[in-house]
């Protein structure tokens, strides 16, 4: 198996692993099965996460179904994970504690489908999830084909709300949310920015679409903020040889050379 996914939180490390059969730098391409493990960040001891192993988008236990990804989210108390048939599981990030589907009856947010094909870095790509202040976000381009909806839940993914469409510009690469609740996406156009939380805008989301500092050739492959304020991204084009940080939220993104 290859890990597709990995956070860290409270000491404890949480993998994705998957059985995959792509090659070299498609390594998280064409996997059939997901299984979630855990281990004391210090150590190197996997133990599988109950109730999440041999995830699948069959919908007969036990089949392979056809190749999608998954997605890993941490907030410090909770865990989710978005499986490659479209649903959402979520657990305490606790040592041996069991994970189960957000909704009983296993249905993932309306007007969203699968995961999809992995990107070449592992996140799905027509569906992704993010932790956003007190909630969760997810992005689906399979409602509308080529736009890029959102659906908000305020309750550990056992509802979901419409939260509009992020900007049509690029191809989306990456979801991240921030503690004060704004939501970011990376495209291959550069990083879109909320302007309010995902939970206060029942009618959608507006949006900072010219940020400054965050216009490089091929856009980004990866944003994500670690505080409110604070956050990184990285570039498509690795030959850049540099990551951009935010300071403000989102709303300026500063070039650091990585030497």
């Amino acid at each position: 198996m290859r890990v597709t996914d990995l956070e860290t939180v409270n000491g404890l490390a949480f993998a994705v692993w998957a059985r995959c059969t792509g090659a070299g730098a498609d390594f998280a391409a064409t996997c059939t099965s997901f299984s979630l493990y855990s281990s004391a960040a210090n150590g190197n001891s996997w133990s599988p996460v109950p109730g999440m192993t041999g995830l699948t988008t069959s919908p007969v236990p036990g089949q392979p179904g056809q190749p999608s990804a998954a997605q890993l989210v941490l907030t410090g108390t909770r865990g989710y994970l978005l499986a490659p048939d479209g649903n959402v599981y979520s657990g305490p990030v606790t040592a041996g504690a069991a994970w189960q589907p957000a909704v009983a009856s296993g249905s993932p947010p309306p007007g969203c489908g699968t995961p999809g094909p992995a990107q070449p870095d592992g996140v799905p790509s027509n569906t992704m999830l993010a932790a956003t202040g007190p909630g969760l976000v997810e992005l689906c381009l399979t409602h509308s084909p080529g736009r890029k909806f959102l659906a908000y839940s305020a309750d550990d993914g056992r509802t979901w709300t419409p939260a509009g469409y992020a900007p049509g510009a690029g191809q989306a690469t990456s979801l991240s949310g921030s503690p004060a609740g704004q939501v970011l996406v990376a495209t291959s156009s550069g990083i879109d920015v909320s302007r309010t939380a995902a939970g206060l805008a029942p009618y959608g989301l507006s949006w900072h679409t010219s940020v400054q500092g965050a216009s490089v050739p091929g856009g980004f492959s990866y944003v994500g903020m670690t505080t409110a304020q604070q956050g990184v991204a990285i570039p498509a084009d690795t030959s850049l040889h540099a990551v951009w940080f935010t300071y403000d939220g989102g709303r300026r993104w500063v070039e650091s050379p990585v030497r």
